[in-house]
């Protein structure tokens, strides 16, 4: 139970939904996302997630404990 909890947690602060994304967060998710993120409240946009740039302090996404949860535990899931 503890260990999905801190995965859940992981997750929340990893991953970052399109439609709750704007430019003004470009700094934490790059510049991509930034415009995916401004382009899903103007146009119809496919829903999306973007990984936060907050991974990079954690080394890389697969080699590092958090990575390796969000790959084996979230992402499998994040489909809505």
């Amino acid at each position: 139970k503890y260990a999905y909890r801190l995965v859940l947690n992981m997750a929340l602060y990893f991953i970052k939904w399109l439609e709750n994304v704007k430019k003004k967060d470009i700094s934490s998710i790059g510049g991509k996302a930034a415009n995916l993120g401004e382009m899903f409240s103007r146009f119809p946009v496919p829903d999306g997630f973007c990984i936060s740039t907050k991974i990079r302090l954690t080394k890389s996404l697969r080699s590092s404990f958090a990575g390796r949860m969000i790959y084996k535990f979230v992402l499998p899931h994040l489909k809505r």
